[in-house]
């Protein structure tokens, strides 16, 4: 089970067993699957992680544009989510 998953399986298991009092059946199995939703990015995730990778690596007279900078971000979020899930 990667690091990822654990810490959500525990973040889980224990506010449903807070708040509901009682135990999930697989909290490994909800914990993969709510890392999975949020795979995808929203637009405003990634448009505000292009923004920051723009600006950290061209500055203001950078050599390529914003849209690719977006799309970078959105495969980089995608890579963590799916190195998270390996395992």
């Amino acid at each position: 089970m990667s690091e990822m998953v654990e810490r959500v399986m525990k973040a889980i298991d224990e506010t449903i067993r807070l708040d509901a009092g009682f135990d999930i059946i697989n909290p490994e199995e909800v914990a993969r699957a709510a890392i999975e939703a949020v795979r995808e990015p929203t637009p405003r995730m990634y448009d505000d992680a292009a923004s920051a990778l723009y600006r950290l690596y061209f500055g203001d007279g950078g050599f390529i544009g914003a849209e690719a900078a977006k799309e970078q971000a959105r495969v980089t979020h995608h890579a963590l989510i799916d190195a998270a899930l390996k395992e």
